[in-house]
């Protein structure tokens, strides 16, 4: 803190020190917010990514002719044909280098948002009206960084199975996405990935805080251990991602397929030919392996973001007791 900062501090008027105090307060807390989604998201999406990629394996895979018969098939399958960095890791770099900016932005903008929405009232229905919109408003602020490089990363992994170009790193895959297919390649599926991303995020955040009230009331005490945020993350997520497969199944198509002859039209093109050759099973191609990566992931990531959350507003609160007791010097 500099020497302005401690003046105002000693000095300053009553009423300009408590309006320093709420700007202060807000910045700090959309920084605190913006740092911990950002750590916490690379982690999960670190951490998980093998399982993303046989998922996108299997969602890509249609026809009587199919490569992988089961989860450990193709986790087997995958190591040894393709190995670790190239094969269960494919894409990984493009996914890391969206998920920290996205992450960022959801969390920032999800919380600012349920804060401004708290002051109309805390009921139960509020609860779920505040988390379901400040969830879409979050993840609407982050599909401008994280879709293009979620188009990149489910074109390396997919390319193996012989239905797209080869690219030599995530940097020749955006150059050549972008030289072929324009800016637009890189946000192929935009659409479906918001249907499915949206909601995704908004039933998130809303059963997460629904499974912590519950937890709460169940326990009689206000603070979850790590263990217990990290669990109802998990609880969360899974649900989540179960509801939103038919989504993620399309949008996976849509962002695989060849530009050069594309199966599907669009949307509703998509929807309409899945069902006439594969069923209505087909939309959820895969559900079990999104659990198995989302859940996890969504346990991750809000165990870490609140852990992180609380260990810094509590550094924060030493600090300004400490600052308090100068004033009182001073």
């Amino acid at each position: 803190m500099g020497h302005k900062s401690l003046t105002a501090h000693f000095v300053g008027a009553p009423q300009n020190r408590e309006q320093n105090n709420l700007s202060d307060s807000y910045y700090w807390s959309t920084f605190v917010d913006m740092v911990s989604g950002a750590v916490a998201g690379f982690c999960a999406d670190l951490t998980v990514h093998p399982l993303d990629t046989l998922k996108a394996r299997f969602q890509f895979q249609h026809g009587v002719q199919v490569s992988y018969h089961g989860i450990v098939h193709a986790f087997v399958t995958v190591l040894k044909e393709e190995g670790v960095r190239k094969g269960l890791y494919a894409g990984v770099g493009a996914v890391l280098i969206g998920s920290i900016p996205s992450n960022a932005l959801t969390f920032a903008v999800y919380a600012s948002t349920k804060r401004a929405l708290e002051a109309h009232g805390n009921s139960l229905e509020n609860v779920v009206l505040t988390d379901l919109f400040a969830g879409a408003a979050g993840e609407i602020a982050a599909l401008t960084t994280y879709v293009p490089c979620e188009v990149v990363a489910k074109r390396m992994q997919t390319e193996a199975m012989g239905h797209s170009r080869h690219y030599r790193s995530i940097w020749d895959a955006f150059r050549v996405i972008t030289q072929t297919e324009g800016i637009r390649g890189l946000y192929t599926g935009l659409t479906p990935t918001m249907l499915r991303d949206i909601p995704f995020t908004s039933l998130q955040f809303t059963f997460f805080e629904l499974l912590k009230m519950a937890t709460r009331r169940w326990n009689q005490r206000e603070h979850l251990s790590h263990i217990e945020t990290l669990n109802l993350g998990i609880i969360a997520g899974g649900l989540a991602a179960a509801m939103t497969t038919p989504f993620d199944v399309i949008k996976t198509r849509l962002q695989t397929q060849r530009i050069e002859r594309p199966k599907y039209k669009g949307i509703f093109h998509c929807i309409i030919l899945m069902s006439k050759e594969e069923g209505f099973l087909a939309f959820f191609k895969g559900m079990v392996m999104r659990v198995l990566w989302v859940a996890p992931a969504s346990g991750i990531t809000l165990g870490i973001y609140e852990n992180l959350v609380h260990r810094l507003d509590k550094r924060r609160g030493e600090q300004s007791n400490i600052e308090k007791q100068l004033e009182g010097i001073f």
